[in-house]
């Protein structure tokens, strides 16, 4: 929102509302892919991260980048000991 960021030559800082799909369209047109590193605090991601998530994905759709939405290890579920490969990758 802010524009602030690391400082970078290859990294151009812009602010903007990530909940306007226009104005992600218009940052986005011309690249390649749109990394979503945006999430809102989790007490309010009921309200906050369906808006935000919509003008990503419509964002990407719009201008033909591909979209890339990381996950964490949530979907993993309350383990006991170490992470490994072997894991399910499901809720429990």
């Amino acid at each position: 929102r802010r524009g602030s960021g690391p400082v970078h030559p290859r990294i151009e800082r812009v602010a903007a509302d990530a909940t306007d799909t226009a104005r992600l369209v218009e940052l986005a047109t011309g690249a390649d892919v749109l990394f979503n590193c945006a999430m809102p605090p989790y007490d309010r991601w009921p309200a906050e991260f369906p808006p935000l998530a919509a003008a990503l994905l419509a964002a990407a759709e719009r201008t033909g980048a591909d979209y890339v939405m990381l996950g964490n290890t949530y979907g993993y579920g309350p383990i006991e000991g170490p992470f490994t490969e072997d894991l399910p990758t499901c809720i429990v």
